[in-house]
């Protein structure tokens, strides 16, 4: 109140459309295959406590805040391997509509290989902070990887979209045609070699003819 007259304290607050919002974000970031290897790898030399987290951020997509957490704390009743699927349920999942995401053959091979560690290690917090400055992870970069290179390899948006709980919108936006079938095939062939103590691409006839990846 000033003179008696009510003077308005976000008058001169500039006001910015959605759309201006967007245009501010960062442009979507997605790591190159062999940078997912060098990654895993990685992982793996430091004892891989956190190759089972960042195999589900990946090669499932699952989004890494929130959703992860709350599978980690429910893995054996919502990651079944015999059946191949993830379950995401209504009360975890970001769109509160319960999601069925296919474990796709090379991340079957990470989670049955690392068994008996936890998805969320001792630690944690540090461990990943870590990690992600090591690689210059952006925030959801896993998650984007994943759509993208799944739209790359299987060619659908619709399939993408259900996968990752989002709409066809969404990901004609920020996933299609960011990579080649050839990169997908690639990242969804990355699987972990125990002889040898790193991540490996498996060899393209193996992905192409075996249903099952094994472990090499």
């Amino acid at each position: 109140m000033c003179n008696g007259l009510f003077l308005n304290p976000v008058t001169e607050v500039y006001h910015f459309t959605s759309k201006q919002v967007a245009e501010q974000r960062p442009e979507v970031a997605t790591t190159a295959p062999e940078d997912v290897l060098r990654l895993f790898s990685h992982l793996m030399q430091q004892g891989g406590a956190l190759v089972k987290y960042f195999a589900l951020a990946y090669f499932a997509g699952i989004r890494p805040d929130g959703e992860l957490k709350a599978v980690a704390d429910q893995e054996s009743k919502l990651i079944n391997l015999r059946t191949g699927f993830i379950t995401i349920p209504a009360g975890i999942a970001k769109t509160k509509d319960v999601c069925k995401v296919s474990i796709p053959e090379n991340l079957a091979a990470w989670l049955r290989t690392y068994s008996g560690h936890p998805i969320i290690p001792t630690n944690f917090d540090r461990l990943i902070k870590e990690v992600r400055k090591q690689f210059s992870l952006q925030h959801d970069e896993t998650r984007h990887s994943f759509i993208s290179f799944h739209v790359a390899i299987h060619r659908s948006v619709g399939d993408a979209a259900l996968q990752a709980g989002n709409s066809e919108g969404v990901v004609k936006k920020h996933s299609l045609n960011l990579h080649n079938k050839e990169d997908g095939t690639q990242f969804f062939s990355i699987v972990p070699d125990m002889e040898k103590g790193v991540a490996v691409f498996a060899p393209e006839s193996t992905v192409a003819s075996t249903p099952h990846l094994k472990v090499i």
